[in-house]
């Protein structure tokens, strides 16, 4: 009896823990907990390596290339959210660089 069909099952259990926690991702993104994502990307680039350190069979194929096209998908919303996570903290920065701007030049008038 072949392993095979053990080992694809195992690689398909792998894959949907990857999906799992890519949209666990992008729920901690919604809520803002960048550090949970963080914590969760690490894990997920740990699973991918060790999905893809050996390569998926002809068997495999049509359900990797529908995980990708899932996983695509999440990590378009998860930018999305990073970049609009990134311009909200910049326009911040940017406020309190005006702000203290204003007050050194203030600080200096009569």
């Amino acid at each position: 009896m072949s392993s095979r069909p053990a080992s694809e099952a195992a690689r398909q259990a792998k894959f949907d823990a990857i999906l799992t926690t890519t949209m666990a991702m992008l729920e901690q993104a919604q809520l803002q907990d960048w550090a949970e994502v963080q914590r969760l990307q690490s894990s997920r680039q740990r699973l991918l390596h060790e999905l893809f350190a050996v390569r998926p069979s002809v068997q495999e194929s049509p359900y990797m290339a529908a995980g990708i096209k899932r996983l695509l998908e999440l990590n378009a919303c998860l930018t999305e959210l990073g970049v609009t996570e990134r311009d909200r903290i910049a326009g911040k920065f940017n406020e309190l660089k005006t702000r203290q701007l204003a007050k050194l030049a203030y600080d200096g008038c009569p």
